[in-house]
């Protein structure tokens, strides 16, 4: 039954009952009824809030899935971008490495050249313009730079030699101009 409709039903007992001299019995009905419909209209209009609420929820909580989906997208493409940028680093890098490599072993090579050419710096020697010396080799003059191990490996004989040859103290202490006898290998 809707409320209107209780509410006259009431009045009309009331009416009844008023003739038979119960007003105030009447009136506090009435004002109980009264009460009751506005209680149920003011909960009606909570419960309508309520739906509207749960609505504006429901579709906020779809829209949160729907960022969070895309998030996940953007997560993936990231990762898989920052694999990509790690390949392409270690491939730049041992291109790098391989690029070092190759510099260092053509250096070496046209100092090997250099040094196996140097006419000025290489001369005959024979043991009588060598003293005491009764082994056959060559006389080199140290230039800048230039290290034992160099020289050595550019006439093709071991640093001992030529420090035993020269009867070197301190082989790594080479000075420029200095004469060494590089004896024949």
């Amino acid at each position: 039954m809707k409320t209107s409709s209780v509410i006259g039903v009431m009045a009309a007992l009331c009416g009844l009952a008023a003739g038979s001299g119960c007003t105030t019995l009447g009136t506090q009905q009435r004002m109980e009824a009264v009460r009751r419909e506005q209680e149920v209209d003011r909960l009606d209009g909570d419960v309508a809030k309520l739906k509207e609420r749960v609505e504006a929820l429901a579709v906020s909580q779809q829209q949160l899935y729907q960022q969070m989906e895309a998030a996940r997208d953007d997560n993936a493409r990231t990762r898989q971008q920052m694999a990509d940028l790690d390949r392409a680093l270690k491939a730049l890098d041992d291109s790098q490495k391989a690029g070092r490599q190759e510099m260092v072993d053509t250096m070496v090579k046209r100092v090997s050249e250099i040094l196996s050419r140097a006419p000025a710096s290489r001369s005959p020697s024979s043991p009588s313009s060598q003293g005491a010396r009764a082994e056959r080799g060559y006389e080199h003059v140290v230039q800048a730079g230039q290290t034992l191990s160099e020289i050595a490996a550019a006439y093709k004989v071991k640093p001992q030699d030529i420090i035993k040859a020269n009867k070197l103290d301190k082989p790594n202490a080479l000075r420029v101009g200095q004469k060494l006898f590089i004896p024949e290998p």
